[in-house]
């Protein structure tokens, strides 16, 4: 594939190799490490989140994530234990929860082939930065995720709901 100039880029890192997904002037695209195909990425195998906090970063806040979760995320999912589903699945306790798991709620058929993990504060952090790159043809792929200032946040929110 020829290399293109990225006006945005993800890299991601999966058990040692790297892709590098990102929108450049002709659309999508996906520069891969040749030693790994890309049938191989997974969201289950990622161990450092899409974009990590940096090192003068606050403490997240759960009362600050709770706020931003409502903005950003309230209008498709809910958080009440036993709550209903809405465009997504519930998320109360889903720190710790395997991926696909929410049993009233119906994922798209690229998200079920894919879940093969528990969610973890990392694995939080890729997804709801860019969804759809993570797993394309999920149906979160529409979102165009949080920004990173809200991200920590977030998932401290979330980690408080058990």
């Amino acid at each position: 594939m020829p290399r293109e100039r990225f006006l945005a880029r993800t890299l991601v890192v999966v058990a040692g190799a790297w892709a590098a997904i990102g929108f450049g002037a002709n659309g999508l695209a996906v520069e891969l490490n040749a030693a790994f195909p890309a049938t191989q990425i997974q969201l289950a195998q990622a161990t450092a989140p899409i974009a990590g906090p940096s090192a003068a970063a606050a403490a997240p806040n759960a009362a600050a994530g709770e706020d931003a979760f409502l903005r950003q995320c309230g209008i498709c999912h809910t958080v009440d234990k036993g709550g209903p589903e809405r465009f997504g699945p519930n998320l109360f306790g889903v720190v710790g929860r395997q991926a696909g798991s929410e049993p009233n709620f119906t994922y798209s058929a690229a998200f079920k082939k894919a879940a093969t993990w528990k969610w973890d504060p990392t694995l939080l952090g890729g997804w709801i930065s860019n969804p759809g790159a993570l797993i394309p043809g999920t149906a979160m792929a529409v979102y165009q995720g949080v920004p990173d200032k809200d991200r920590d946040n977030i998932i401290a929110y979330l980690a408080s709901l058990k």
